[in-house]
């Protein structure tokens, strides 16, 4: 599967991969949960960027933040198959 930046992706369901997100130290790689919406931000030869955003509870989706700061997660592309498209309704 091919990433684009400024597409929407979620983690398909019954797989499981791991990124490094930004609000963790030392770069320890964590699951990344199927319930997130991840907007693909950056791209390069090995890694992608992606924000991280989350269902509310009223309906929609909302950026997910710590301490003000924008949550990225970022993802190996060898990964990429285990993603798929969402549209940007979620």
């Amino acid at each position: 599967m091919k990433l684009e930046v400024g597409k929407g992706y979620r983690v398909k369901p019954h797989c499981k991969i791991e990124g490094v997100f930004s609000y963790v130290r030392n770069g320890k790689k964590l699951p990344v949960p199927s319930e997130y919406s991840l907007w693909c931000a950056a791209l390069n030869n090995t890694r992608a960027t992606f924000f991280v955003y989350r269902k509310r509870k009223k309906g929609g989706w909302i950026l997910l933040k710590s301490r003000k700061m924008a949550v990225t997660v970022t993802l190996n592309l060898d990964q990429a198959g285990f993603l798929e498209e969402v549209d940007s309704k979620g």
